[in-house]
């Protein structure tokens, strides 16, 4: 591979993880506003994320649109060291993409081992029915008690405190 065929493999990569990246922050931006609940900056295709996505959306009483990318070894480049396989039909991602109801019940999905794009048509009134039994921020809140307040100011990940005296 040549000095040229290099850079644009890498500008068209770099260019992708921007343009994915860009997609991921404005879709955390409204990732908490119910109805819908966006989660799809994953990379686990495990078992077990099915049932969290499900359970979200029970305790939340919102929607849950959740995607998990699929990833073959081919669409690496030939020279790419992989540790987990060599063939390039070997999954090393098998996605997983859903969409779950206020009640934690799956409408679509979820889809392994191909790309794909799910379609539902929310029944809006599923929330309204969600909260019959728990209201997230209805009439269990108190905001005379209860508050929530964000700092968004940027903080260190680790806050490292003195010890409490023996």
């Amino acid at each position: 591979m040549d000095l040229a065929e290099q850079l644009t493999r890498r500008t068209v990569a770099l260019t992708t993880a921007a343009v994915a990246a860009d997609a991921a922050r404005k879709a955390r931006l409204c990732m908490f506003l119910p109805p819908i609940w966006l989660r799809n900056y994953t990379a686990d295709d495990r078992e077990t994320w099915l049932p969290t996505m499900r359970h979200i959306a029970l305790e939340g009483r919102c929607f849950v649109l959740t995607a998990c990318q699929v990833v073959r070894r081919r669409d690496f480049p030939a020279d790419y060291r992989c540790v987990t396989a060599d063939d390039p039909n070997a999954m090393l991602m098998r996605g997983g993409a859903a969409i779950i109801d206020p009640l934690g019940n799956v409408l679509a999905g979820p889809v392994f081992g191909e790309e794909t794009l799910l379609a539902v048509d929310l029944d809006l009134d599923t929330l309204a029915r969600a909260k019959l039994d728990f209201d997230v921020t209805g009439h269990y809140a108190r905001p005379d008690v209860f508050s929530l307040s964000v700092n968004e100011a940027p903080q260190p990940a680790v806050t490292l405190k003195n010890s409490i005296p023996r």
